[in-house]
């Protein structure tokens, strides 16, 4: 990896089978984030992430499906839904915490993110596939704690 210049932060390098600028400053990330005309933005590459995946579309259908999806999650009507939807449960997961006695919030407010996260974004409900996804996912996080080199534009740097 190269680095552009004196405290510019960005680099170039070859991660992805092909040249690759990684920026790790926050002006640059949201210079290039708001310019997708001057910019394509391609990490994930589509063969991570698949050819539909909304991080793979570019220019005016990555902003159309975007509106969509934002519009979708963040109307008042979607999030007075999700919440009658959620309450129930997180209503049972507080008498569960309250027998246990003594909970580590920090861990238990995970679990309970990693559920609906996995039910509305992944639409995983069985219990059996949310412990195995999360098997693979705290896998794949040890594998990356693992990894002693740096990577610039990650928390691994």
């Amino acid at each position: 990896m190269y680095l552009y210049g004196d405290n510019v932060e960005m680099y170039r390098s070859h991660l992805y089978k092909s040249p690759i600028i990684i920026a790790c400053s926050q002006s640059i990330i949201k210079r290039v984030a708001q310019s997708s005309e001057e910019f394509i933005l391609e990490w994930p590459t589509c063969e991570v992430l698949g050819l539909h995946s909304v991080s793979s579309l570019h220019g005016d259908h990555h902003k159309r499906i975007k509106s969509f999806i934002s519009n979708a999650l963040n109307s008042p009507e979607s999030v007075s839904r999700i919440a009658l939807q959620v309450q129930p449960h997180i209503a049972a997961t507080f008498q569960l915490w309250a027998q246990k006695g003594k909970v580590k919030t920090f861990y238990e407010m995970k679990k309970v993110a990693f559920v609906y996260i996995g039910k509305y974004v992944a639409s995983f409900e069985a219990a059996l596939e949310l412990d195995t996804l999360e098997q693979l996912i705290l896998g794949l996080s040890k594998g990356h704690r693992a990894n002693p080199r740096k990577i610039p534009g990650t928390s691994y740097y």
